[in-house]
């Protein structure tokens, strides 16, 4: 990345950001689900298993996404896919929530990857067309 590389700083902070998030709600998640679950107004499941092996993946997928967060262009497969995995989380949750007619509180989730995802997209669309007109 270059020094005066502005949208490539800001998809990295923009990352480094939503991994900061996913990391704190996977902690809850994987450590105490309860509080999460109550939040949402959702059916705490017995046992909680399952929530905290979600939380738990959460963190794992997070922990791929620094690689596009420090260098965008030198990992563009990384950086597309950082991407990809927010707008899918966006997609995947709707989907099922709507198509099995669950509790519209999980759309929360969605939210959550929507918030990352608008800017991660933007600002890597951005950083790949001036560092195109660089490169003419």
């Amino acid at each position: 990345m270059k020094a005066n590389d502005r949208f490539g700083r800001w998809f990295g902070w923009t990352v480094v950001a939503g991994v900061l998030a996913n990391t704190a709600v996977a902690a809850v998640g994987i450590f105490n689900p309860g509080p999460l679950v109550e939040l949402l107004d959702l059916e705490h499941p017995e046992p909680d298993f399952w929530l905290r092996l979600s939380a738990w993946l959460l963190f794992l997928l997070s922990l791929t996404y620094l690689a596009a967060a420090q260098d965008p262009y030198r990992s563009r497969y990384m950086s597309w896919l950082t991407v990809g995995c927010r707008w899918g989380g966006v997609t995947f949750v709707t989907s099922v929530v709507y198509a099995l007619d669950l509790d519209k509180n999980y759309l929360a989730f969605a939210l959550f990857d929507l918030v990352f995802a608008i800017p991660e997209t933007l600002f890597l669309v951005l950083g790949f067309r001036a560092a195109a007109m660089v490169e003419r």
